[in-house]
């Protein structure tokens, strides 16, 4: 039987997670002594029979067991390490160099005799200090704790992120799954005793975490693209030493020959790049990574969402049952827009999908998102969303920007937009004189436009391109450093390039499209601009159509 979706992200998840840290105050190396039972007499009007209970000193004091806890991990193929809260006092730096590498981080929350987490908040803002910057990177932290108050805990963890960091949470099942962007945050407590019986399911001992933890990460990422990369991830760690074993230094002298006898040498350094990406590729398809968004998983999600009673058939407007639209919606998923063979009898449906098969009808183009979005109301902010991945480059990294094919740039005292259109081997390698970039206008349009580009705080920036010959614009710009390419600088929120042929003009740097993309559009301007007019018989011209 095939594994349904929660079971395919579940999978996913394990084989990426590798390693753990927990941070404690106190830990059980060895087995600890079994909990002393005491023989109670029962006071009057009780039943005469002896009642049993453990001794309150053996019941470990909080103290967690290290040697399970570790063991538990390993059971899922996740290596675990234990660090001792001291160890930070001591060295904080060596400390949280260990803590940040780990997939996960396991705090205690009342540590060194301190009640209100002061040590454990202290600890979460060291881990999350650049990650809620720029919250790119996954951090999954667990408090686990002794104490009963659950709920100040959360309230406690949610107040210092906002005050410290000016970020809100995402506060779920009762405030005990918390989360921001890619940074998530769980609380779990280690013994049942004094818990309220609606925290009793998020009670896990040191054998059960592992899975719970993993299991909560599963939920977060929950989704097809999610799990795609997840597992491109886990194909490029285990195959990491392959990689390393292709682009060996025994052939370091070649590529320095071929660096010499490039032109511009700089070519050498791309195509390197370049290569390693094939090389990515190759091992991505090796382990078909492809196959978390095929049908079979696509159906799994469809199926899923429908077990968990979303109506498709009210999404879609259609008079039969849930099953029947369920159905039609993974035909066309099967088969395609062009080819799904479908029930004409939903008239409301057949004829949205034939205005679909119509590419110049525009009004109905996110109604198909619609149906499956979780909010239907904002499909055509996720296809906006999806589109602008698919045509732009996204920054890994704070470093500023290069100006290079597909700059999009806003000129900032008239709020005209511009795009550059300079072959890349004329950015690079720039003289301190400077040199002169090719730039074409793009104009603000809401019906036609080639690039949607989303804002955080506005509506989303629609462009398109004006490929006139004599729309292009000629910028001069004079590198940093004689040699290097031409590189944007920070000015408050923003990165800046300078126009330096007269007087100064400021652009504001917005996004840089994919090379492909770029290439597409330097490609329709050199046709545009190469259109050859002969004089001919028109009759003749005519019979040529």
């Amino acid at each position: 039987m095939a594994p349904n979706f929660s079971q395919r992200s579940l999978q996913v998840c394990r084989d990426f997670l590798q390693t753990a840290v927990i941070i404690d105050d106190r830990f059980h190396f060895q087995n600890p002594n079994p909990p002393v039972l005491l023989s109670v007499t029962p006071g009057r009007n009780k039943a005469s029979k002896s009642i049993t209970q453990h001794k309150p000193s053996a019941l470990y004091d909080g103290a967690l067991d290290a040697p399970q806890l570790i063991k538990s991990f390993a059971v899922h193929g996740i290596i675990c390490g234990a660090l001792r809260f001291q160890e930070f006092q001591d060295d904080s730096v060596t400390f949280l160099n260990i803590a940040r590498r780990a997939d996960i981080a396991i705090i205690d929350w009342e540590m060194e005799e301190e009640k209100t987490g002061r040590h454990a908040l202290t600890l979460i803002s060291n881990l999350l200090k650049d990650d809620l910057s720029t919250p790119q990177r996954f951090r999954l932290i667990s408090i686990y704790t002794g104490a009963e108050d659950l709920s100040s805990i959360s309230e406690a963890i949610q107040t210092h992120i906002q005050e410290t960091f000016s970020v809100q949470l995402c506060s779920q099942n009762q405030g005990l799954y918390l989360q921001y962007h890619s940074i998530i945050i769980t609380i779990f407590a280690k013994d049942e005793r004094g818990i309220p019986d609606h925290f009793k399911d998020s009670v896990a001992n040191e054998q059960e975490l592992p899975e719970r933890i993993i299991k909560c990460f599963a939920n977060s990422i929950h989704g097809i693209l999610p799990n795609t990369a997840l597992a491109a991830l886990t194909a490029l760690r285990g195959n990491a030493h392959k990689l390393l074993g292709q682009f060996s230094n025994r052939l370091d002298a070649a590529y320095l020959s071929h660096k010499i006898m490039s032109n511009p040498p700089d070519d050498a350094e791309n195509q390197l790049v370049n290569l390693l990406v094939s090389n990515i590729a190759g091992i991505l398809e090796e382990h078909e990574i492809a196959s978390q968004a095929s049908y079979p998983a696509i159906e799994s999600w469809v199926t899923e969402q429908f077990d968990n009673r979303v109506q498709y058939r009210e999404r879609i407007h259609i008079k039969k049952d849930n099953k029947h639209a369920k159905e039609q919606l993974l035909k066309l998923l099967n088969q395609g827009l062009a080819k799904a063979s479908l029930n004409k009898g939903n008239k409301s449906f057949y004829a949205q999908i034939n205005k679909l098969k119509n590419e110049s009808t525009k009004k109905v183009l996110s109604e198909l998102t619609a149906v499956f979005a979780s909010s239907p109301a904002d499909a055509e902010i996720l296809d906006r969303d999806l589109a602008y991945m698919l045509s732009c480059k996204t920054s890994y990294t704070p470093a500023g920007p290069k100006l290079e094919p597909g700059s999009i740039l806003k000129e900032c005292t008239t709020n005209s937009y511009l795009i550059c259109i300079q072959p890349a081997c004329d950015c690079c390698r720039i003289p301190a004189k400077g040199r002169n970039f090719l730039f074409l206008p793009l104009i603000p349009n809401e019906s036609t436009f080639d690039i949607s580009i989303p804002q955080k705080e506005s509506h989303a920036l629609n462009l398109r391109i004006d490929n006139k010959a004599y729309s292009v614009r000629t910028l001069h710009f004079k590198p940093i450093k004689a040699t290097e390419p031409i590189r944007a600088r920070k000015q408050g929120d923003s990165w800046i390039f300078v126009d330096s042929s007269g007087v100064p003009i400021v652009l504001e740097w917005i996004v840089t499209l994919k090379r492909g993309i770029s290439l597409k559009l330097a490609h329709d301007f050199g046709k545009n601009i190469s259109r050859v007019g002969i004089t001919e018989s028109e009759w003749q011209r005519r019979w040529a159509k």
